[in-house]
């Protein structure tokens, strides 16, 4: 619906309010990414794969694969390639479009 700011507003507190929520956190960053803000989309990325580890990591390896921005392995392992396919969603508007 284009409200991104009451959106933010809204992931903002449900961060404050359990920052240990690693989809909350996937998600807010997802919100960062639409809005153009990559620097904000992969440190909350980031704190997501931090408290989901390998979880978290196979949901970004099955999305990114799935969207033709990884071709490795979905095993919950952090590579290279794979940080590489983290960094070019977050400045690529495509990457979540499906």
């Amino acid at each position: 619906m284009g409200r991104h700011a009451d959106a933010l507003a809204i992931y903002d507190s449900l961060v404050g309010q359990d920052p240990d929520n690693g989809m909350t956190l996937q998600n807010r960053g997802r919100l960062h990414q639409k809005v153009g803000n990559a620097e904000a989309a992969l440190a909350d990325w980031a704190a997501s794969i931090d408290v989901g580890r390998d979880r978290a990591i196979r949901a970004f390896q099955a999305h990114l694969s799935g969207n033709g921005f990884y071709d490795g392995e979905t095993d919950g392992e952090m590579s290279d390639a794979l940080q590489q396919a983290i960094n070019r969603c977050a400045h690529d508007p495509a990457c979540f479009e499906n």
